[in-house]
């Protein structure tokens, strides 16, 4: 290795996509001495970065490893078990070719020359609508997120449960950690699955030994940077708002984008990526060289289109690059593991993280087994390193200027989408026509409202007063849990309170209610006794104290009034009623589905610890 440290190992290379694995594993000291990709394009490139390596192009065609292979590096396709896919599982089309993996790895070993580490990546794009029975989204809760290789409808279609027993058969110990990039650095979200497997090593000496628990916060601290930036983890516990902050915004997609965080980039996204920049008064389409750098690739290293007998247009070359990028393995994160392996630097010690596992419909984000002790999950943080993020703006370069006035429109679309879906938007639109200022006819200019009637709505509960921890009587509403299961409470109420239930049962709280108080956005348990109907007590003055005293209060009570009148619609079905709420802003927040579950997500973290 280039530190001196560690052993360099004859790495043969499967499903090598564009070769950023195996560009990292060169990088750490590694040597690729094999290579098979089936896509032509992806074998251009390459042949531009690994001269003299052959690349074979159908991985049932192999018959053998090549006998001083030491590490078995491979990407397999995800199609088969994505939640975003087809949800053929691990034996579908695509993603059963890894049985060519098994297939090579037990003819290794038939012929005494067995393969002694192996490293698998998993691309996966995560999605909520998966089509699942209930009972298997009940058994999920909370995890609709879960990446499609540690989840199925039963035990037998979890696709990690056939790759680990695979392992098991063949004598391998193994483990694997689910790792999001933005852990070392790069402002971007990408979670995936890395399995390492050793026949002699311990394989969770290189994936767990580091940054297994959340940060504490305090990381800014740590930051050289002016101002100091705190680590991903805990900038993606900071309100998803677009207040002034830069971000990125998918147009092929109705999804409201993370402030400061590029999206996860998919093989049809990267070319319908705008970045939107206030910091800097820029906005454009991201570009393919951008989203290189965001993937820690150098610009233009997916560019082929030098290579001899390659024509393909402008238009055509960004999107296959750009489908590259995103089945491309985070350089940072493949780096980390190639440099630990096998290093010996570190060694895991079984702690009060580890606990034997019992699976149903779902893995955990990080297990092992090895040594013959089990199969064991682990407790661990998605983010090893915890490093500062770095800010958008520092990382991208130029971005591709709006000369047609065809951005404009697609903009426009793209808000008018996210406003009927329930998002709020303002703030975005705000950081956009900044972008724009002083470039004629480039404007959002007033967007139409969005129709409350278009959105399907969460039911008000029941309306209340209830005494409050600093006041005497605080406006709320009544969150009933025993009208849903755990996968509808997931989208509704914050996960520490759901653990409360799980843990304590509702018989603990017979005589409480479950209370969400307007204004302050808190949860708490309240006796009955210290509740009172809204409407009959709101004339009972002294209830409520002296407004004065607590600068939310009149705020509260806008919000409460606003709920109970979207109440009377729901009601009536009087579309008078729904016309007249006065803080439909706070109606669109509070009462959409995807607003609410958005909102519980990155509200999870304010929650009392386990």
């Amino acid at each position: 290795m280039p530190d001196g440290s560690g052993t360099a190992m004859q790495v043969a290379s499967l499903f090598s996509g564009c070769g950023g694995l195996d560009l990292v594993l060169q990088r750490a000291g590694h040597r690729i001495i094999m290579q098979c990709e089936s896509d032509k394009y992806c074998r251009e490139v390459l042949k531009q970065h690994f001269p003299g390596t052959h690349v074979h192009q159908d991985v049932a065609s192999i018959e053998n490893l090549p006998k001083e292979t030491e590490l078995l590096a491979a990407g397999f396709p995800c199609v088969d078990v994505s939640l975003a896919g087809n949800r053929s599982g691990i034996y579908g089309a695509q993603t059963g070719l890894w049985l060519h993996i098994v297939r090579l790895l037990q003819k290794a070993q038939r012929k005494s020359r067995p393969v002694p580490w192996v490293l698998l990546e998993v691309r996966l794009r995560p999605s909520i609508d998966c089509g699942w029975s209930e009972a298997a989204l009940t058994c999920l809760g909370s995890a609709q997120n879960v990446p499609g290789i540690l989840c199925g409808e039963n035990k037998e279609s979890i696709g990690i449960e056939h790759v680990c027993t695979a392992f098991e058969r063949m004598g391998y110990n193994w483990a694997y950690r689910t790792i999001d990039a933005s852990s070392f650095g790069m402002p971007m979200t990408r979670k995936r699955v890395f399995i390492l497997a050793s026949l002699h090593g311990d394989p969770r000496d290189a994936l767990f030994a580091a940054g297994n628990q959340e940060c504490m916060g305090g990381c800014h601290i740590l930051a050289s940077d002016t101002p100091p930036s705190m680590c991903s983890e805990c900038w993606k516990k900071m309100p998803r708002d677009f207040t002034g902050d830069d971000g990125i915004i998918n147009l092929s997609q109705a999804q409201a984008p993370t402030r400061g965080l590029a999206p996860t980039f998919t093989g049809s996204n990267v070319t319908e990526l705008v970045a939107v920049l206030p910091s800097q008064g820029r906005i454009g389409k991201l570009g393919v060289a951008n989203a290189e750098k965001l993937m820690g690739f150098e610009p233009g290293y997916t560019d082929f289109s030098r290579s001899p007998g390659t024509h393909v247009t402008a238009t055509a070359l960004d999107r296959i690059r750009g489908n590259m990028l995103g089945n491309a393995v985070s350089v940072d994160v493949a780096e980390w593991i190639g440099r630990q392996i096998p290093q010996f630097t570190h060694k895991y010690v079984l702690g009060e993280f580890d606990c034997r596992m019992v699976t149903c419909c779902t893995w955990p984000e990080a297990a092992w087994n090895v040594g013959r002790l089990g199969r064991h999950k682990v407790a661990t943080s998605q983010y090893p390193m915890k490093l500062p993020m770095q800010r958008l703006h520092r990382v991208l370069g130029e971005v591709t200027e709006d000369r047609q006035g065809k951005l404009i429109e697609c903009l426009r679309t793209y808000i008018n989408k996210l406003r009927h879906k329930g998002f709020m938007t303002e703030d975005l639109e705000a950081c956009i026509n900044l972008c724009m200022q002083g470039r004629s006819g480039s404007s959002l200019g007033k967007m139409v409202e969005a129709n409350l009637h278009d959105i399907s709505f969460i039911s008000v509960g029941r309306l209340v007063w209830a005494k409050y921890s600093t006041y005497p009587f605080w406006p709320g509403e009544v969150i009933d849990v025993s009208k849903y299961d755990v996968a509808e409470l997931a989208r509704l109420i914050p996960a520490y309170l759901i653990e409360t239930l799980l843990s304590d049962s509702l018989e603990s709280h017979c005589d409480d209610l479950l209370i969400f108080f307007f204004g302050a956005q808190t949860y708490a348990w309240i006796k009955m006794s210290d509740v009172k109907d809204f409407r009959n007590a709101t004339a009972e003055r002294q209830l409520m104290g002296n407004p004065l005293e607590h600068k939310n209060f009149f705020e509260a009570v806008r919000e409460a009034e606003s709920a109970a009148q979207l109440r009377a619609y729901q009601d009536s079905g009087d579309l008078a009623a729904l016309d007249a709420i006065e803080d439909k802003r706070f109606v669109r927040n509070r009462y959409s589905l995807v607003s609410r579950a958005a909102g519980v997500a990155a509200a999870t973290h304010k929650g009392p610890p386990c």
